[in-house]
Formats: C-alpha cells, sequence, structure tokens
C-alpha cells in the first residue's frame, strides 16, 4: 500500500497547483509552536491535529504527546497582538488526550480522551474530560470527567481482546469509544458525545449518541438521552462517529474513518431538539451509490498483483466524516467519493440550508456541492471542516501547494447572494512536501486556524492500509497551527 499512497502525493505534481485565486481575504496573523518545560515532556509528532480558537483562547491537541502517549491539549492566550502559550492540559495515563476533538464554546472546554483503562488493560470504554474557565486566574480548571462512572454511562461496551485496527476490525468489538468525536452549545446548556462502538440491541458496534445538558444550578452536565440509528439498529453501524450541535439541530453521521471506513456509503440524520428530547427529523446522503474496492484500483494502476492485505477491500463514500453546523448552514464531507471513474477517493463536500416549515420542524436543503480545486488532491475533508456565519473552511491536506505535493492546504468558501462560492487556498508559506497541512481546521467571524500534522495523518492512513512516505523535514519542525486573520 506504499505504493498507492506515493501515487496519491506523486501524482499533484504532474498538474501542478490548479485553480489559484488571486484575490486574499485572509492574511496570517501567527504561527504556534509548543515550548518544552523542563519536566513536563517531550512534544510529540502530531502537534496540530485538532484545533479550536474560542474568543481571546487557542486549542491545539496533540494526542500523541508525552511519555507513554498520553497526550496534551496545549492552550494559547492573546496579549495584545501575540499570543502565548498559557496552559498544557495532560494527564497521567495513556489517554491520547484531544485525539480527533477538541471542542470550546463559552466558559467551557470538552476534551475526547478515549483510551481508558479496565481492570485488566485497555478497554476503550472512553471519557471525556471538561474544563472551565477560571475567570480569576484565566486559566482553565478542571470540572468533570464523563466515564463509566458517570449516571448514564455504566453500560459502556469494552473493547474485546481480539479487536484489532487493521481490516478486518469490525470483526470484534471495538470499545464503546466514548468520546471519539464531541460537540458543545454552551449557550444551550447542551453537549453530544459519540460512543461509535457502543452495543445496542446486543448488536456489536452498533454506535449510540450521548446526550447532556448543563444544570446550571449546579454547574454539572447530566446525562438525558440514548440516540441510536432511527432507521434500523444494525451491526458494525457505527452510528455517532460524527457530531455537530447548534441550537436545535443536532446532525449525527454514520462514517467511521478509524479503525476503517465503511465498505458501504454511508448518511447523516439530522435530529431537532423538543423540549427534553432529541427527535429524528431527516437522513441525508451523497451522490455516490457504490463502493470502490481498493486492491484492484491499485493493481490496474501499478501492475502490482499484490498488497500488504492481500484481499479485496471495499470502502464507501465516507458520507459524513467530517460535519459541521451553525444556525443557518450545515457542511457535509464525504472524503472517499469519486470524482471521476479514474480519479477516486478525491473526496466531496456538500453545503445544506437550514429550513424550517410552518410547523418549527426543521431540515436540510442542499444547496452546493464541491470537489477541491485541485485536481490531483484526495481525501478532501477527511477529519475536519469547520463553519462559523457565511464562512467555511475544508481541510484539504493531501493537496499539493507551492512547496511541493502533499503540502496541504485550506480550501474557503463564503456565503454571498449567488451561494456557496471558493474564496482562496491557504497554505503554510514555510511549508514543504508532506507535511499535510490542514490536518485540524477551526473558523471564527474573523479567524482561521489550521494546524500541520504529517505523522498523526499517518498514523490514520496506517490504519487504512495506506503507508505513508516521512516527512522530509523534522516533524517536530513541522508540526505548528497557522492563525489566519481576515483583513
Amino acid at each position: 500500500m506504499q505504493i498507492f499512497k506515493k501515487i496519491l502525493c506523486l501524482s499533484a505534481l504532474v498538474a501542478g497547483v490548479t485553480g489559484q485565486i488571486t484575490a486574499k481575504e485572509f492574511k496570517l496573523e501567527t504561527v504556534l509552536k509548543p515550548e518544552i518545560f523542563t519536566g513536563v515532556g517531550s512534544i510529540g509528532p502530531d502537534f496540530g491535529s485538532a484545533v479550536k480558537k474560542n474568543g481571546s483562547y487557542i486549542f491545539v491537541a496533540a494526542p500523541l504527546t508525552f511519555a507513554s502517549e498520553a497526550g496534551a491539549v496545549y492552550v494559547y492566550k492573546q496579549d495584545g497582538h501575540k499570543w502565548k502559550q498559557q496552559q498544557i492540559i495532560t494527564t497521567q495515563f495513556d489517554n491520547l488526550l484531544g485525539l480527533f476533538q477538541v471542542d470550546s464554546d463559552g466558559d467551557w472546554l470538552a476534551i475526547s480522551s478515549v483510551v481508558t483503562l479496565g481492570v485488566d488493560g485497555f478497554d476503550l470504554k472512553g471519557s471525556v474530560v471538561l474544563y472551565r474557565l477560571n475567570h480569576e486566574t484565566g486559566l482553565w480548571d478542571k470540572w468533570q470527567v464523563l466515564d463509566r462512572n458517570s449516571p448514564g454511562l455504566q453500560g459502556l461496551t469494552r473493547a474485546n481482546s481480539n479487536f484489532t485496527f487493521f481490516p478486518p476490525s469490525n470483526a470484534y468489538e471495538e470499545g464503546a469509544n466514548f468520546g471519539f468525536t464531541l460537540s458543545l452549545d454552551a449557550k444551550n446548556g447542551h453537549l453530544l458525545v459519540s460512543a461509535q462502538g457502543q452495543k445496542k440491541k446486543g448488536k456489536r458496534n452498533a454506535g449510540v449518541v450521548y446526550a447532556f445538558d448543563l444544570n446550571k444550578k449546579t454547574g454539572q452536565w447530566q446525562f438525558i438521552q440514548k440516540i441510536s440509528n432511527p432507521i434500523k439498529v444494525r451491526k458494525n453501524d457505527t452510528f455517532g462517529t460524527n457530531v455537530a450541535i447548534k441550537d436545535d439541530v443536532a446532525l449525527i453521521g454514520a462514517s467511521p474513518i478509524f479503525p476503517f471506513p465503511k465498505a458501504t456509503p454511508t448518511s447523516v440524520y439530522l435530529f431537532q431538539r423538543e423540549g427534553k428530547k432529541w427527535r429524528f427529523r431527516q437522513r441525508v446522503h451523497g451522490d455516490q451509490k457504490k463502493s470502490t474496492t481498493i486492491v484492484p484500483l491499485i493493481a490496474k494502476t501499478q501492475d502490482v498483483v499484490s498488497s500488504l492485505r492481500g484481499d479485496p477491500t471495499d470502502v464507501g463514500d465516507a458520507f459524513g466524516a467530517a460535519i459541521a453546523v451553525n444556525e443557518k448552514w450545515a457542511l457535509i464531507s464525504a472524503p472517499f467519493e469519486n470524482r471521476t471513474r479514474r480519479h477516486h477517493f478525491a473526496g466531496a463536500f456538500y453545503f445544506y440550508e437550514i429550513l424550517k416549515d410552518s410547523k418549527g420542524k426543521k431540515s436540510l436543503k442542499r444547496v452546493h456541492k464541491a470537489f477541491s480545486d485541485s485536481h490531483n488532491t484526495n481525501l478532501t475533508g477527511l477529519l475536519h471542516v469547520s463553519l462559523d456565519g457565511d464562512t467555511a473552511a475544508i481541510a484539504d491536506a493531501w493537496r499539493q501547494g507551492p512547496k511541493g505535493a502533499c503540502q496541504g492546504g485550506v480550501i474557503v468558501y463564503a456565503a454571498g447572494k449567488k451561494g456557496w462560492k471558493r474564496q482562496e487556498v491557504l497554505y503554510d508559506p514555510h511549508g514543504h512536501s508532506s507535511a499535510f497541512f490542514g490536518g485540524g481546521v477551526s473558523v471564527t467571524k474573523n479567524h482561521i486556524l489550521g494546524g500541520t500534522d504529517p505523522l498523526f495523518y499517518a498514523f490514520i492512513s496506517e490504519s487504512l492500509g495506506i503507508i505513508l512516505p516521512p516527512a522530509i523535514v523534522d516533524p517536530h519542525k513541522s508540526n505548528k497551527a497557522i492563525l489566519y486573520k481576515r483583513t
């Protein structure tokens, strides 16, 4: 499969950087890199895998950081025109803290911590750690942990001892993986947490989403509802792999990237808050109807008759692999959607308008679909997309940039009177080939935050059976988060 990854990266050299845009709406404001503190540990090669900006704070995840992969979230605070590293949030266990998801809204910070310990080793039941801003110190204080000991979560599924992160991974219980993704709406006191491997009705890896509300009197997040697939609970459905919430709208996907994508095209489900419950309203899906078989594709391209896996593997479109929602719009990626018969796994992304009927029920109306402007990129929108107001950012980490193949970039779209239009592509001006900038993205009113994380993408791609080439430069120098400001 190393040959396959070289195809993905080197094919971009053929056509060069396509679709460049001259108008620039955003300019680089600052580059964030972690400082090394004596006695704390060493910087892991994954700084930037998930990023989030919330007001005068920036959060950058590094889930492989420190000894035994405890993971860390680096906190930066704005000080005038500068951003200073203020805090490092970490644990004493091998939790992969911040893996895939860090979310912050208002005075709250929610961090995924999926690798958990049972009495006889790792059980992957998962957990979420909640922090609250201390306005006196300016620091984020640990406030609450949601895990197997919390009300409503005592039945989290443990991983089978035979579970593996490589195909056929769905042959065993993968563990609840509570916290793989999460979404926080502090204004309305809502929190959704995915548990893609949770058993439901005896079906392994069926998947569940846990809903919590903030008790304003106690300041604690309380379990209120367990949400499962409203159409049918299925084995290996991994319902809830991705979640996004805003006001009374929740979008829930069933499209895992990790440990391995589904073999068939997938859907996203719209729920609406009604009273104290989330009610199902609609299911949407992408355009691709068929799966793509990986091994025959490689054999056809390189005249190779064998692979690391040996057997053909089907992959769907992964519609819903990344989801974002705000008051007006929804953005959903399908990173394994094929662009043409020959350009497999290009990746597409879909824009939806949120509508409300006379009875107050909401639905999604598709208004735009797009692929990357780079015709030789792959897996656009693999892990992260972001929305704020009429601005959207889509991770395009495999695209060729000015510095070489797979430099990566962030595609910026804006909504106007004529709909959603591509505005520009943001690059790391000091990037290089195989840097995979765009590992994480976050949009706020006047800023776009992007992360560069080559080895974390290598880790994910290895789980897909795609072995990435090493980064050209020291990954400790490559990993960074870059903040762009609207001009």
